[in-house]
């Protein structure tokens, strides 16, 4: 008698609570996603920081420019005006990932050179950046310096162990990766 072979159950939708514990590596409280995006205690792996520092804050970034163009703003203002709201949560998240470092979370305010670097691009007047040679420096400082800050604090890796932020951050189990049967 041939077997018969049974399709595989439906996936079943995870609820909201799953969802974050999963983002979080772990916590299954409610307040954590709220916790990890505005309060700058703690630390965070590196996994957090690519999920909620780069992956999450570029989307809603281009979401929120994406819908304020729609509405009528034009880019560079629908650009600015996205990017804001987004400022404290950058901070947070980048001194919980310096914090796994064991360094004070002031080190995240190097997030505001680049910054800094483009408003003096705009804030000086052009004979000063023609004849200064700063026109070359800024944007290569403003960008090379980004990039560097993102590199660093996403793939070096923290501190073992406890350290004076708290205890080590939770490897990701294997009970929290999500195994699917179907074939």
């Amino acid at each position: 008698m041939p077997r018969t072979a049974f399709p595989p159950p439906p996936p079943v939708p995870l609820s909201a609570e799953e969802l974050a514990r999963i983002a979080c590596g772990g916590t299954a409280d409610r307040g954590a996603l709220r916790r990890l995006y505005l309060l700058p205690r703690g630390r965070l792996p590196r996994r957090g920081f690519w999920l909620h520092g780069v992956l999450s804050l570029l989307l809603l970034d281009m979401l929120g420019t994406a819908l304020l163009e729609i509405a009528g703003d034009d880019a560079e203002t629908a650009a600015t005006l996205a990017s804001l709201p987004l400022i404290w949560p950058l901070l947070a998240i980048s001194a919980k990932r310096i914090h796994d470092f064991d360094w004070s979370a002031w080190w995240a305010l190097l997030h505001f050179v680049p910054g800094l670097c483009s408003y003096a691009m705009v804030a000086l007047p052009a004979p000063v950046l023609e004849y200064s040679g700063l026109w070359l420096v800024l944007p290569l400082v403003s960008g090379v310096g980004t990039f560097a800050m993102i590199v660093v604090l996403g793939s070096v890796p923290g501190t073992a162990g406890a350290n004076r932020f708290g205890p080590a951050p939770p490897r990701r189990a294997a009970a929290d990766v999500p195994v699917s049967t179907a074939h």
